[in-house]
């Protein structure tokens, strides 16, 4: 059997040859203080890959939640709302002049075309006067969702759903 060190922070198993020191030779508390001097490493080497991983994942949202933005804009105008802030994977979009029975149905044809597009009525205490529906594009790219988007936006028209 091969003789381990736990390095307990991380989640990881080392083989003791990695880290001598922790051998059972020195006792149980030169190896609390090998884990700990490198679970302390580690943590270091993690945060700054963390930060930047971080980082470029909101940059990508970033750009996605623009080309959303775009998107909504271009087929719905001003017949829509879009509300939250620049951050989050998610944006809720109130359809002004759209009941929440009227966008039940858009979102069901939108659904037998292939276009996930969530109601938000479940979300809200009392019913509403607009419809409103939650948009989720991190999964998505950004030609995915301009494409996700026209499709929604064609599937209403053709159900002669009247946007106002």
């Amino acid at each position: 059997a091969r003789r381990t060190c736990q390095l307990s922070r991380a989640g990881y198993w080392l083989p003791l040859c990695v880290f001598p020191a922790c051998g059972p030779g020195l006792g149980l508390r030169a190896s609390a203080q090998c884990r700990l001097v490198l679970a302390r490493s580690q943590d270091r080497a993690l945060t700054r890959h963390h930060g930047r991983e971080v980082h470029r994942a909101s940059l990508r949202n970033a750009r996605k939640r623009q080309a959303l933005l775009e998107a909504l804009a271009e087929h719905f105008g001003d017949r829509v709302q879009c509300v939250g802030g620049p951050s989050g994977v998610h944006l809720l979009v109130h359809f002004k002049a759209l009941t929440p029975r009227a966008l039940d149905d858009g979102i069901s044809r939108a659904a037998a075309a292939g276009v996930g597009v969530y109601s938000a009525a479940a979300y809200y205490a009392t019913p509403q006067a607009h419809g409103s529906a939650l948009l989720g594009y991190a999964s998505l790219s950004e030609s995915e969702i301009r494409a996700g988007i026209a499709k929604w936006a064609k599937v209403i028209k053709d159900a002669n759903v009247e946007l106002q």
